[in-house]
């Protein structure tokens, strides 16, 4: 799989969750078994009216974030709710300050990345990757963990069948809660 130039993924003046999103973002891409860090994903939809993840890399091309043989160690990209809910202050009026749920979502080959492990090193992978979005995670909250292809997917996607869970492929998703402003703002203490 050929990968796009990181700097290109950027956003150059990251909004709404997208502003939440690009520091994990960047952060997660210095991960030395991660191939790359997408943002953002969309639910588009093929000519067999399958749903998948796709992410806009310019030019008004997209890119299917599904693995395939020729991943190297993995990756992850993010995916939102397609609806955003507004908060309001102590006494019931907008805040200006919007929640959406988001979820870091990772496919990796373990046997690329632990190789001096006998086991499926799953949780020695989650733990890593819960680590390296608890340091960068700004305005959001990390509320789960997933595992599987059907409960990372299953509600948001029709999957096409060849995509497994099985050794040395693994998917899980890190669920989080974001908050943020559409002024670039994700701390509501200090806007």
């Amino acid at each position: 799989m050929a990968y796009p130039v990181f700097s290109d993924l950027l956003i150059d003046a990251p909004t709404g969750v997208s502003f939440v999103i690009q520091p994990m973002q960047t952060d997660l891409n210095n991960l030395c078994w991660l191939d790359i860090a997408y943002g953002l994903s969309y639910k588009n939809t093929d000519s067999d009216g399958d749903k998948f993840p796709e992410i806009y890399i310019g030019n008004n091309e997209y890119r299917e974030v599904l693995p395939d043989d020729s991943m190297e160690k993995g990756f992850v990209f993010f995916d939102a709710d397609e609806s955003e809910t507004m908060q309001t202050d102590p006494n019931g009026r907008p805040s200006g300050f919007y929640t959406r749920r988001i979820r870091a979502v990772f496919w990796v080959k373990l046997d690329q990345i632990y190789l001096e492990l006998n086991h499926r090193a799953s949780e020695e992978i989650k733990r890593q990757a819960v680590q390296a979005l608890e340091k960068t995670i700004y305005g959001a909250d990390i509320t789960g963990i997933v595992e599987g292809v059907s409960n990372v997917y299953g509600q948001y996607y029709t999957m096409k069948d060849s995509l497994i869970n099985q050794h040395p492929y693994y998917c899980f998703a890190v669920e989080m809660d974001a908050k943020y402003r559409y002024d670039g703002c994700a701390d509501p203490c200090n806007c």
